[in-house]
């Protein structure tokens, strides 16, 4: 099999926003270091990465990742409880 010509995608993305939110090209690079990137949010997304107090964490910190945009549900039906335990509005300055 000729895999000369093949790309290959690293994709992701919860449930809650309609299964793939971003996405990376693998390289032979990721491959040879062992690391795949997780990539980065497709257009009309955007991705957070905020520590526990919901402040942006800076380059290497471990935080947890927020995304939002058109593809993110609006809520769990019936449910808003939890919709709120996994849910946050966001005010984004340009």
């Amino acid at each position: 099999m000729n895999l000369k010509n093949i790309r290959l995608y690293n994709l992701f993305g919860p449930a809650e926003c309609t299964l793939t939110s971003v996405y990376h090209e693998v390289t032979r690079k990721d491959i040879e270091c062992g690391e795949i990137p997780i990539g980065r949010p497709f257009p009309n997304m955007q991705a957070f990465i905020f520590d526990e107090y919901r402040q942006h964490v800076i380059p290497g910190q471990v935080g947890e990742l927020y995304l939002g945009g058109v593809q993110r549900f609006p809520g769990y039906f019936g449910r808003n409880d939890l919709t709120d335990q996994v849910s946050m509005k966001l005010k984004i300055i340009c």
